[in-house]
């Protein structure tokens, strides 16, 4: 009996659809009598939602009647709350607009989507040559904002590992002078803060057989300190609200082992230790900090480690 009721009102299901299907071809309506609720309905208009409500997702909604300030500030919103695929999504649609304060926000999804675990090599690779590509046409629209400078450097720089340490080292100083600007307009951003200082830090742990290779390359290897690195770093670390980030510690902390200065190297990375990480990146941060912080222990961390002069500048360490 069960059977029989349930294909005769797929029978009759598939029937109202047809004529739901006629209507929305039709584009107009006609009142049917529903066999089973005896209400007289609208089947183009109850089509049209049923069509709406099972292929338009949450970023396809109004989209098309939004000015560009209100399609960029829904794309703000869904960035604070982590959704960087809908900010892709949304953005994407107008990204030929030529329009840079569209293309670095489109970056700035891509760069977060791409550190993600879950994400292959491969699939990394090209969402930063996508973003990479959208970033210099931007700079090329718009080279004195900051947003544009400070993103078109942390794509630079994220290509770089696919690039290897030469393109690198050729970049850094393009690098360098983007993210400067950047702070002179965004002087205690974060961020840019952080990728400054671990630029430095990165160049100027470059061992003796990096650099004599670069020269042979023709490249002569940059300019860069621990002192330029601590100097950018602590400024970022100052510069935070209670929206910590445990990397920038960690690396402080490193950099005060290449400068030898101990005890602040102790302190930075306790510092690490006793922050909650909220990322699988923060997590990896907190496992080296313990490491290091044994290691540590083979030092004698007197009181002269606390006075040394923070001029230390070995550039080859």
């Amino acid at each position: 009996m069960v059977a029989k009721f349930k294909t005769i009102f797929n029978v009759f299901q598939q029937l109202y659809l047809v004529g739901y299907k006629s209507c929305y071809k039709r584009k107009r309506s006609i009142a049917l009598l529903f066999p089973f609720n005896f209400l007289w309905i609208d089947p183009y208009s109850v089509y049209d939602r049923w069509i709406k409500s099972r292929y338009t997702s949450k970023t396809d909604f109004n989209w098309t009647n939004m000015t560009v300030k209100e399609i960029l500030d829904e794309a703000d919103n869904l960035y604070a709350q982590g959704d960087y695929l809908e900010v892709y999504e949304i953005l994407n649609r107008i990204k030929f607009n030529d329009d840079p304060e569209v293309q670095w926000r489109i970056c700035r999804a891509l760069f977060r989507m791409s550190v993600n675990s879950s994400v292959n090599p491969e699939m990394r690779e090209e969402m930063i040559s996508e973003a990479y590509t959208l970033m210099n046409s931007a700079a090329n629209l718009a080279k004195d904002n900051p947003y544009v400078n400070k993103w078109l450097a942390i794509i630079t720089n994220a290509k770089c590992e696919f690039d290897g340490l030469i393109v690198k080292i050729k970049s850094f100083e393009t690098m360098r002078t983007q993210l400067e600007k950047t702070l002179e307009s965004l002087p205690d951003d974060v961020t840019t803060l952080y990728i400054l200082g671990k630029l430095c830090y990165d160049m100027s742990r470059m061992s003796w057989a990096q650099r004599l290779i670069a020269r042979i390359l023709y490249v002569e290897p940059p300019h860069a300190t621990y002192q330029d690195a601590y100097n950018y770093l602590i400024k970022a670390a100052e510069s935070q609200n209670s929206n910590y980030y445990i990397p920038i510690y960690y690396v402080l902390g490193k950099t005060c082992l290449k400068m030898k200065q101990f005890f602040r190297a102790r302190y930075y990375l306790n510092v690490v230790t006793t922050l909650e990480p909220r990322s699988e990146y923060e997590m990896v941060c907190v496992k080296r900090a313990r490491y290091l912080l044994v290691k540590l222990r083979e030092y004698d961390l007197d009181k002269d480690s606390i006075l040394n002069n923070l001029q230390y500048t070995d550039t080859y360490g």
